[in-house]
């Protein structure tokens, strides 16, 4: 997690709403906001700014990233993910972020979805032949459709 979600995680854990106006940040209510918070606040102001204003283009950026650590990672991605209720929540999650313009909710729903793909495809394919595994190609085929929504949100801007 980045130190600007990990210090937006400590604001709203204090009952803290944290909203950009221009270049300023607005902490509501002040009373909620210690003197920690506060100096945590100034000293990742422009990285906070930052990671609450929208980009679609460091959205989608982040999403390739994802989905290239998740290829490198899996060694073993089904034809059919179509089965895998987890995921289809993670990819929703994805959605809803994006529709939203939500970085923080997509980045919680990005490090799901590795943690999720990681756990469930990550360990080594069965082989029809003894000593000889999936080459890297066919694996990065089936990855393409593992999570549709990067073409989603790529396309249409």
């Amino acid at each position: 997690m980045s130190g600007p979600a990990m210090i937006l995680d400590r604001l709203h854990a204090a009952g803290v709403t944290v909203q950009v106006r221009g270049d300023r940040l607005l902490l509501t209510p002040a009373d909620r906001v210690t003197p920690e918070l506060a100096s945590q606040a100034r000293a990742f102001k422009a990285r906070l700014i930052a990671h609450l204003t929208w980009s679609k283009e460091e959205a989608e950026a982040a999403l390739g990233a994802c989905l290239d650590r998740i290829g490198r990672a899996c060694v073993h991605v089904p034809d059919d993910v179509s089965g895998d209720v987890e995921l289809a929540d993670v990819e929703e999650a994805i959605n809803v972020a994006f529709a939203r313009e939500d970085h923080r909710a997509l980045d919680v729903a990005l490090t799901e979805l590795e943690r999720h793909c990681r756990g469930q495809y990550g360990a080594p394919a069965p082989t029809a032949e003894p000593g000889k595994a999936e080459s890297e190609g066919d694996r990065g085929g089936r990855l393409d459709g593992l999570l549709e929504n990067e073409t989603t949100h790529s396309s249409g801007g």
